[in-house]
Formats: C-alpha cells, structure tokens, sequence
C-alpha cells in the first residue's frame, strides 16, 4: 500500500528514488571487455518500489531516423527513437522525452533503442547510481575501470572552420535527432576538445563545416561518424 501521507507525483517519486541506493553492473560486453548495468537489473530494481507508490511510467514513440553504416561485420542499421515517457499516479503526469540508439545487422535496431531509452529514462529520474557500491564490505573488489581511448589529433583547421562548425551544431534550434546523439557523443569522448573534433571530422567528410546541422542527410551523419569514432568504438545497446 502507498503511504497515505504522501499524496501528490513529485512527493511518490522522491520516495521510490530514496529506496533505489544503486543498481549494479552486472552485465558485461565482451567484445569491447567492459561492465554496465543492465536494462533488466534498473526495472526489476525500481518495479516493486513504484507499484508502491502507485507509480506509472508510460513510453509512446514519437519518431523513429533510420541510418546504415558500414563496419567489420559487415553493413548495420542504426534506428534511433524519440521516446516520450509520460509518469503518472492516475491523478497527475509529468512528461518528459528520451532518445534510444540501437545498432543491429538484423531486425533489433529498434528493440534495442527502446531498451536504451527505458533503461536511460529510469536511470536519469530517479537519479540511480550504476557504480559498486563502496560500503559493501562483502562485495568482492571493484574492477578497475577500463582506460579511456586516446584522443585522436585534430587536423590543422583555420580559426574561420572551428567558427563555421560551432555555428552549424548550434545553428538549429531542434537539430535532427541522429546529429543532436552524434553531439552528445562527441562531448562525451573529447571533452573540452568535442568542438575542434567535430570539426576536423566535419571538413574531412563533408569537405566543408558551413552546412547547417538540421540540413544533414542520414549520409553526412554516417560519413562524420565515421571520422569521429574508430570501428571499434564502445557503443552500448
């Protein structure tokens, strides 16, 4: 039963949130040898704990880009979703939208890229933490983290290009959602040096930083990536 003082959405989700003290790594990609927490462990962690509160979380896809890319293993499509979530106690709602990548051979794309965005949407608003938990003392030691991949060079790029590709990833208010994910990416992996790989990567495929981000083909999206990230790049579906 829910506590019966506890009456409004904002209130029931502040209290599965402060349940929820971690969600472990347990899954492992092999291929590219590092740990995650897996989309099965998040929900099975938060179901019981919203069901309590009488909690909903409703997803409704708004949009699906398709897009191929060529890889050792042959060509893959990458399907990725817009995802609204709607959490709801039957009385109040709150919605919020998320995006879910995932990158098959076969016909997956799309099951995974709604697994990525549930397990994200999950993680993002109850605030759960995915790393071993340190006051476990019966937990058998943390891996190390895997080291993070070398940062590749920048090309020799004119202070007039780093200007023209800031400008293109800014210059639409909603960018196409592949190139917003390509981004988010590139911030993620260069840091403060996101923007001059961006922009050699967008000179070298594109021959040219001028073309606005929300004018991108699903071919320029794969022709930068490609630039951007090595074959053997992490991805995580």
């Amino acid at each position: 039963m829910a506590d019966p003082v506890i009456r409004n959405l904002i209130q029931r989700a502040a209290a599965v949130m402060a349940v929820i003290e971690h969600v472990p790594k347990n899954g492992r990609n092999e291929f590219h040898k590092y740990d995650y927490a897996t989309e099965a462990d998040i929900v099975s962690a938060v179901r019981k704990e919203m069901a309590a509160q009488e909690l909903m979380l409703i997803p409704s896809v708004e949009k699906i880009d398709w897009r191929t890319v060529k890889s050792a293993r042959g060509d893959q499509q990458i399907a990725t979703l817009t995802v609204r979530f709607t959490l709801t106690d039957g009385r109040e709602k709150q919605e919020f939208v998320v995006l879910g990548e995932g990158q098959d051979s076969g016909d997956k794309a799309t099951y995974k890229a709604m697994t990525g965005a549930l397990k994200y949407a999950l993680l993002k608003l109850f605030l759960i933490p995915t790393g071993d938990d340190p006051e476990a003392d019966d937990d058998p030691p943390a891996k190390p983290a895997p080291k993070a991949p070398a940062k590749k060079p920048v090309s020799n790029l004119t202070s007039e290009m780093k200007a023209q590709v800031a400008a293109a990833v800014q210059s639409a208010a909603k960018p196409p959602p592949a190139v917003a994910v390509l981004w988010a990416r590139a911030q993620k992996e260069y840091g403060e040096d996101a923007k001059e790989n961006f922009a050699a990567a967008t000179v070298r495929a594109l021959g040219s930083a001028k073309k606005p981000s929300n004018a991108w083909t699903p071919e320029d999206v794969a022709a930068v990536e490609a630039q951007l990230f090595a074959p053997d790049d992490d991805i995580q579906h």
